[in-house]
């Protein structure tokens, strides 16, 4: 089966999280009930005009940064599909710069270590002097 679009995806999990069927969410937003499922499945992106009362039905407003990354998703079902996989890309690239970033600080935290260490051997070494 092939993975929901991540919008998608967020959409369905807010949904369960609010305990709402896709027929009440239609309903609370003013859609037609067949279209949160092509929103979820991402055949039909999501309606910018519905955004402020989706978020408000989904109760997003009490979570700022999941309402962020709803807005940030349900803009991007309505761009074109380069710029889609372009953003897509590029968070992938960004994933990989940070846990690199995160390799390089363990290392060089080993190195700090390990320099102390030996700048306590030195010290101790020249105090016997």
């Amino acid at each position: 089966m092939k993975p929901l679009p991540v919008f998608g995806q967020m959409l369905k999990d807010q949904l369960k999280v609010a305990d709402l069927l896709q027929s009440d969410f239609a309903r609370a937003i003013g859609v037609e009930a067949k279209y949160p499922s092509h929103f979820v499945t991402g055949r039909r992106p999501f309606p910018l005009d519905k955004l402020p009362l989706a978020i408000d039905v989904l109760g997003l407003k009490k979570t700022p940064g999941k309402k962020a990354e709803f807005e940030r998703l349900a803009h991007l079902t309505n761009a074109p599909t380069e710029v889609r996989d372009m953003v897509a890309r590029l968070e992938r690239e960004m994933a990989d710069l940070r846990k690199d970033h995160l390799q390089l600080l363990k290392k060089v935290g080993l190195i700090l270590t390990e320099l102390r260490h030996r700048g306590v051997e030195l010290s101790k070494s020249l105090i016997d002097l």
